[in-house]
């Protein structure tokens, strides 16, 4: 090629080059300006983080910690705050709820009579993820009785405008039921109680599956409408005190559910459980689905002492029912 020629292709592909370079830009797009501190970006809403910051504020108030001394009419008032919040922002009520429970620990404590507190000292003692949990459990006492009234009394009005006024058929809920299907349990009589739990009854089960150590048993319902207040399905564990690792309600509870009903102000607490099927603040109706019975827990986990469920019930004074009471109500419902 001569110089001539050399000259030529140099001058086309320079010109090549230059119209590529102009498609390109014609088809890319322009990259976004950028934006200057305190400037909104395209399709952000600043209100919304507003809101959620004021929910936020509103739920923390009905935390334990912020209950301290507050009457039940202001814990009320809260309550009301948060609901008006939260329906104006579109959220979910489970999701609202969940977010002012006062946490697993907190409802734990509340299930603590006068009498178990020996046996929770004895337990807080060891040295280990057991004792631990139950350290926490015995730390909490304290608190949860005197913030017991506020917490419960949010709970009821939020249940209250979430779940009573949001009614449109006029009802309350149903009946009680029983926990198991007539089919699935078996019911000890009032001399094999007396040898068994003072305040607690074991309904065990006609029939259930195993996979090593571990049971699957059949579906337990709650037998009360109420708000799920705490729900585990992470127990990780033994048969033993040293052998437990993490999760669960407690070491000894093990996977579970507790449903607090405002109605009455009665915990309803189910468990061993080998799974759950409801999440804290959800609502549930009598004869919904809590999960499926199986052998989580330190004492279940033993041999000989699983197949049940362990059900109590507590009322807002701090007792709890019998085991005979618990009976006399399970083989009255349907």
């Amino acid at each position: 090629m001569g110089k001539r020629g050399f000259v030529l292709t140099a001058v086309v592909a320079a010109c090549w080059l230059l119209a590529v370079g102009v498609m390109a830009r014609a088809v890319s797009p322009e990259p976004p300006p950028p934006v200057e501190p305190g400037a909104t970006v395209a399709g952000h809403k600043p209100d919304d983080t507003r809101r959620q910051r004021r929910i936020s504020v509103a739920a923390a108030a009905l935390r334990p910690e912020a209950l301290a001394d507050v009457s039940a009419g202001e814990s009320k008032a809260r309550a009301r705050a948060l609901a008006s919040r939260a329906l104006a922002a579109g959220l979910e009520p489970a999701a609202t709820v969940a977010r002012a429970l006062p946490g697993s620990t907190w409802v734990q404590a509340r299930l603590v009579m006068r009498r178990d507190e020996e046996n929770l000292r004895l337990d807080a003692a060891l040295d280990n993820a057991y004792g631990r949990s139950y350290a926490a459990i015995r730390a909490g006492l304290a608190e949860t009785r005197a913030t017991a009234e506020a917490v419960e009394a949010a709970l009821g009005e939020l249940w209250r405008v979430f779940y009573d006024d949001a009614r449109t058929d006029g009802s309350r809920g149903g009946p009680l039921v029983s926990p198991l299907a007539r089919r699935d349990q078996w019911i000890p009589g009032t001399r094999a109680l007396r040898a068994s739990h003072q305040y607690a009854l074991d309904i065990f089960f006609t029939s259930l599956s195993r996979d090593g150590a571990e049971e699957k048993g059949p579906t337990v319902v709650s037998m009360s409408r109420g708000v799920v207040v705490s729900a585990a399905d992470d127990w990780k564990g033994g048969d033993k005190p040293s052998a437990y690792v993490s999760g669960g309600l407690s070491p000894k509870a093990g996977n579970g559910v507790v449903v607090y009903d405002p109605s009455s102000g009665r915990y309803y607490a189910y468990f061993h459980l080998s799974d759950v099927a409801v999440r804290a603040g959800q609502f549930v109706e009598p004869g919904q689905e809590l999960g499926r019975g199986g052998n989580t827990g330190v004492n279940a986990r033993r041999r000989g002492h699983g197949g049940h469920l362990h059900l109590e019930i507590h009322e807002a004074d701090g007792s709890a029912l019998s085991s005979f009471a618990i009976r006399d109500l399970i083989l009255s419902v349907r």
